[in-house]
């Protein structure tokens, strides 16, 4: 409970900052964060989250690729590392990260169009 709240502090402070144009202050407090509880899924989806909107997309990749290996069902993680793998040229990585996120998806019209996409780029 005690590290959840901790998380939730470090979360709402990096927002914070983020939405007064602090893009780098929220960065910081995020990796901050991340230095005393390295395992914290949520506070590096938020980082990778935070890097990809600041256009860092090689430190955004690997923050999503550490969240996968904290939490290898995660699908926002396993969707926003296939899509960064598909912009970096990395169409086989995307189409297997897309692939093993799609038992994962909780809508199944998404799943569809995923489904679909992964086809298209495969075929």
């Amino acid at each position: 409970a005690l590290r959840a709240a901790g998380d939730e502090q470090h979360l709402r402070r990096a927002l914070d900052r983020y939405e007064a144009g602090d893009g780098v202050g929220a960065i910081a407090v995020l990796r901050g964060r991340l230095e005393e509880v390295p395992t914290s899924v949520r506070v590096r989806f938020a980082l990778a989250n935070m890097l990809q909107r600041a256009h860092h997309r090689d430190d955004a990749v690997h923050e999503y690729e550490a969240v996968v290996g904290h939490a290898p069902d995660y699908f926002p993680a396993l969707t926003r590392l296939a899509y960064l793998y598909y912009e970096r040229g990395e169409t086989r990585r995307a189409v297997e990260t897309w692939r093993r996120a799609l038992p994962h998806c909780p809508d199944r019209d998404l799943r569809k169009n995923i489904e679909l996409f992964v086809r298209s780029l495969a075929g």
